[in-house]
Order: C-alpha cells, then structure tokens, then sequence
C-alpha cells in the first residue's frame, strides 16, 4: 500500500494504548483512509483484540466496517455543506451513555465542508473531551478545517493512489481496461475517475486523441488534417474553463498514449514535443497552431 508506514504508525499508536481521542486523516487516498479510520475505531470496540490490535473477526469489528454498531455516529454533508445543527445533534447523542457499556465514537466525513458555526460547534466538544469518546475527521484538504481544530487533533497525511492502483480499481468498478488506464492520469480518486470515465465530453476527446495519435504512428499526413478538422473545433466549441481543461486534458492524453508505446526513440521525440507545444500554448500561442507544429515535427 502507498501508505503503509502510516498505518503501521497507527497499528504501533494502537499496540502501546497511547491513542489520542480525536484524530484527523488528510487525503484523497480515501481507500486507505478507510483502513485507517476503521482500525482506529475497531481499537476501542474489539472484543477479542490480538496483541493489542483489533482482531477485525469480531462482532463489534465487523459491525465497525458495515457502520451498523451502534456506538458508532457518522457524520457526513447534507447539501453542499455540514450543518451546525447537524453537528449540535450529533455531539448531543455522543454526550449520552453508550448503548454497549464502552466507548462512543464519531466519524465525520468530508470534514472540509463545514462552515465555521459547524466547526466553532465541534470545537467546544474537543476542547471538553469527556470519557470514552473518540472523534475521526477524514478531509481531502486539512487547510479548510480551523486551525483551533488542528491544534487539538492526531493528523495524518494520505499520498495520493498510484496510478496503476487507481486503474485497478476502476477496472473493479466495471470500467473498460484501456479507458481505466487513461482515465488514472487525470484524476486522483476512484469517485473523480468513475465519473469522469462517464462523461460524454472526455469520451469523445479521448477518442479523437487516439485516432489522431494512431495516424502519428502511421506516419499518415491526415494526422495533420485531424487537428483543424476534429480537434480543434471539437475543443474550441467549448466555453473558456471547459477549453482550458479539454487542452490540459489533450496533453496529458496524449503523453500517456505515447508512454504506452515500445519504441524508446518514438516516445522521447513525442514527448519533448508534446512539452513544447503545451508551453507555446501557455504563451498564448493558438492550440490549433501548437498542435500543427508539433504534429508536423512528429510526422517529420
């Protein structure tokens, strides 16, 4: 795993009991944040710990990763944001006495998307930890959540999933191997890439970037034709952002196709000039014009 010297950390954290009552996980690697926020709340239900770690067998691991025991709170957006009511609601069924006897824990998911009433809410409970309590808060950019709240937290930072990791699991999730594979250099997540595997736009560019890279291969001059004929107007209909996303896409795309290529020399020539024409077009020269010289230089 990418970031298997954090879970060990965590695994060491639980082992010698010197676990903190709050905790913030900070990634996008939301697979094995999951690990991590599961292993960090099975380690105050287990039963029948092994060595001091949880065991994950039990009835009270299991019911952790189905989030169907009932010490434990999630906590999630409702809309675009997290509520201070919602977060007032929660922390006041945290205040009660657990239904088993032991610990209460919350997780708080996407913690990034509370505002400040909801953060000013949760700190009063951090700042008064009662008991058997434990709070996790998993978050894409910890530089949302208030700096009184980090202050009173464990954090822990989760690298990003390799690509090939990410195609892989784009795979399991139904997508097409080659799609998965192109689809893993321009996102970060598994959420990002099933949904952009899903949009029309990207599926339609990426198949204009292949049919023009395929003619590069060849050796074909129609390759040259291609830009002024499919993808330039297929990007240049687009409004401003969509433009500079597509172009940005563009090259990304057509780099990764290059990359998959066996011939050492092809790929060094194309992306030296895949490079060139990406800097020109950030000097403001036209994208057409860009990817008609680099084209050209490709088919020299």
């Amino acid at each position: 795993m990418k970031n298997q010297i954090i879970l060990d950390q965590i695994e060491k954290t639980i082992k010698k009991k010197r676990l903190m009552h709050a905790y913030l996980l900070e990634g996008k690697n939301k697979i094995e944040m999951k690990i991590a926020s599961n292993r960090l709340i099975q380690s105050v239900f287990c039963q029948e710990k092994v060595d001091g770690l949880p065991c994950g067998r039990c009835s009270s691991c299991m019911r952790v990763i189905s989030r169907i025991h009932p010490d434990v709170l999630i906590l999630k957006p409702n809309g675009a944001n997290i509520r201070v009511d919602d977060v007032r609601a929660v922390l006041i069924e945290m205040s009660k006495t657990s239904m088993e006897g032991g610990y209460k824990a919350l997780l708080i998911e996407e913690a990034e998307k509370m505002n400040a009433s909801s953060s000013n809410a949760l700190l009063k409970f951090l700042e008064e930890p009662l008991g058997k309590k434990l709070l996790v808060l998993e978050t894409e950019n910890k530089g949302h959540i208030l700096p009184t709240i980090l202050s009173r937290v464990g954090s822990f930072h989760f690298l990003p999933m390799d690509k090939d990791e990410l195609a892989n699991g784009l795979k399991k999730e139904g997508v097409q191997s080659d799609l998965a594979s192109d689809v893993s250099v321009l996102v970060d997540t598994l959420e990002e890439g099933k949904a952009l595997a899903e949009e029309e736009g990207f599926q339609e560019l990426r198949e204009r970037v292949l049919a023009w890279g395929n003619l590069v291969l060849k050796k074909d001059g129609r390759a040259f034709i291609n830009v002024s004929t499919s993808i330039s107007p297929f990007i240049d209909s687009m409004k401003n952002e969509e433009k500079k996303q597509a172009q940005d896409r563009f090259f990304i795309l057509a780099r990764h196709f290059f990359e998959g290529q066996p011939n050492r020399q092809i790929l060094g020539n194309a992306l030296s000039k895949i490079e060139e024409a990406k800097v020109r077009v950030g000097r403001n020269v036209v994208f057409r014009y860009a990817l008609e010289s680099m084209t050209l230089d490709l088919l020299n």
